[in-house]
C-alpha cells in the first residue's frame, strides 16, 4: 500500500521574498537511519535502503551540526576530500531528476567522514518504490 509522504519547503529572506510550496509524494516504503559518527579520518559506509537502488525517490541527509568539515560521497568514499560533498546543511533530494544528481550509478551506500573534532548525529531518511 502505496505511503504518503507530505513535504512542506518554507524559504524566507529577512525583509525580502518569500517561498512556500507544499505536496506529497507517493512512495511504497521507507528506511530512517539515525547514526553518529565520532571524529576521525575514515569514512564509515551507511547502507541507504534493501531494495534496488534505482528505486529511490526521496533522499533527505540531516546532522545536529553541519560543517564543511562533515564529508561524504555516494556509492564509495571519494577519493580524496576534494571530491566530497560537504555537509555544511540540509540535503534533501526528491523525485527521480534530483536523486538523479547524485551520479550515474543510483545511490546505495553513503560514505561520511566526520572531521569536526565532535560527534555528529545523522539522520536520513529513504522514501522508495518498494517493486521495481
Amino acid at each position: 500500500m502505496p505511503e504518503r509522504l507530505v513535504w512542506v519547503v518554507d524559504v524566507r529572506v529577512q525583509g525580502g521574498p518569500q517561498i512556500g510550496q507544499s505536496d506529497t509524494l507517493e512512495i511504497e516504503a521507507y528506511d530512517k537511519i539515525a547514526v553518529t559518527l565520532e571524529p576521525g579520518d575514515a569514512y564509515h559506509e551507511i547502507e541507504l535502503q534493501p531494495g534496488a537502488p534505482a528505486q529511490i525517490r526521496l533522499l533527505l541527509i540531516t546532522a545536529n551540526n553541519y560543517s564543511p568539515d562533515l564529508l561524504y560521497g555516494i556509492n564509495g568514499a571519494p577519493a580524496d576530500d576534494a571530491a566530497a560533498v560537504r555537509l555544511d546543511g540540509l540535503q534533501l533530494f526528491m523525485g527521480t531528476g534530483a536523486v538523479g544528481l547524485l551520479g550515474s550509478d543510483p545511490p546505495r551506500s553513503i560514505h561520511v567522514k566526520n572531521q569536526t573534532g565532535e560527534s555528529v548525529d545523522l539522520e536520513i531518511l529513504v522514501g522508495r518504490d518498494a517493486t521495481p
